[in-house]
């Protein structure tokens, strides 16, 4: 499945309407780990992933960050039929995601 940008005006549509499992990751352009990450997001949408890969820039999306307590980056958060199910903060290898989404740990 494809990343998508995760916006205010896109969120109702795309986290809480959504019946699949969805991995938001909160992120900024400044944020050096961040830019590291995306390729491993990036190889994993590419690679076929069986989940919807959102991402969410904390400084443009303020209310989004707001709404689920970012207090840093990268952050992940597993979403299912609109319900936060884990979170995760810190760069993680593909592995280490693929087991949390798949409820592995």
């Amino acid at each position: 499945m494809p990343i998508v940008a995760v916006t205010k005006d896109n969120y109702q549509k795309v986290v809480e309407e959504n019946n699949e499992r969805i991995l938001l990751e909160f992120w900024a352009s400044w944020c050096g780990p961040c830019r590291m990450f995306a390729t491993t997001l990036e190889s994993l949408s590419a690679d076929g992933a069986d989940f919807l890969i959102g991402k969410i820039n904390i400084d443009e999306e303020k209310q989004l960050s707001e709404k689920f307590n970012i207090s840093s980056v990268p952050t992940l958060v597993l979403m299912e039929k609109g319900k936060e199910m884990k979170r995760a903060t810190g760069v993680a290898s593909k592995e280490a995601i693929l087991q949390m989404v798949n409820g592995e740990t």
